[in-house]
This record gives structure tokens, sequence and C-alpha cells, in this order.
């Protein structure tokens, strides 16, 4: 099995998991920071989103004219690093089309992957990161980060007094 094959597999994977979280938390708790908990359910999704836009596109090719409407820029203000969770909904997404550009990256980086070539996706990334400097390990680290996340998500919910969702 080629690399980008596995990896795509991964992806695949993690965002399933990330939706059975997601399916088991009201929309209505979305925004809500638990006593003690320092992020909510929405900043983490539009993390994610960001997070895959970067790390599965815009360190392996160039910037194409349709991102701006695949990963808007306000999602960079609002999710990105460093940026601080919100539980107001004038700075955020509503759940739905957190989870609509979250899938839509997604579902981009696959389309796009289809044609990547393990031996192409050696090459250092368009964009520097401090875990690695290969496209592939971007590739790699894509899900990794997303289980990072879909991790906080869980605990989020424990936190708001859900059971764990598997």
């Amino acid at each position: 099995m080629a690399a980008i094959d596995f990896v795509r597999q991964q992806m695949i994977v993690t965002r399933d998991y990330t939706h059975r979280l997601l399916r088991a938390t009201p929309p209505d708790r979305w925004l809500e920071i638990p006593t003690g908990g320092v992020s909510n359910v929405a900043w983490q999704v539009g993390h994610i989103a960001i997070a895959a836009y970067r790390l599965g596109l815009s360190r392996i090719r160039d910037p194409q004219p349709t991102d701006d409407v695949l990963i808007p820029p306000r999602y960079l203000e609002l999710y990105g690093k460093g940026t601080n969770p919100s539980s107001f909904p004038d700075q955020n997404e509503s759940p739905a089309e957190l989870c609509r550009v979250m899938d839509g990256v997604q579902a981009q980086v696959l389309r796009e992957s289809e044609g990547w070539k393990d031996e192409d996706l050696k090459t250092e990334c368009l964009l520097p990161h401090p875990i690695f400097s290969t496209k592939i390990d971007s590739l790699w680290w894509y899900s990794r980060h997303e289980s990072i996340h879909a991790g906080q998500i869980g605990l989020i919910r424990r936190m708001l007094g859900y059971d764990p969702a598997w």
C-alpha cells in the first residue's frame, strides 16, 4: 500500500471518530466553555477545519482561487493557532456551518490527493512547520492533529456532563 493511501485512510477514520463525538454533543452546547475548561466544541471544530486546510493543502500545493470559499478568511481569525475560544454567537460560526467547512476541506484534500505520488510528497513543505519538513509528514500529521482535538472534544463533553461517546 502506498503511503498516501494509508494517510488518506487515517484521515477518513479519524474524521469518522470526530463525527461520532459531534453527533453525541447537542449543538446548543457547542459554545459553552465548561467550568475549569479553556475551550469549547465550536472552537475545536473550527480549528480542525483550519488545520486540515493548512496541513492537507496549503503546505502541499500553491493557493488556488477557490481556497477563500473553501476556508473563509474569518476562520483563521476565529479558530487559527493562538486564537481564544469565544462563547459569543457573533464570534463563531454555527455548528452546521463549522461542520460544512470542516468536511468540505477534507473532501477537497481527499479529491486532490488522489493524484499525489509518494515520491512527490517526500519534498519540502511549501510552508514550514516546527514538527516536520516534508509534504508526506504534513499529511501524516493531519490525522494525528485531528485526533488530539477529537480528544479535547471528548474531554469538553465529559466536563459538560455527558458520558463518553465511543
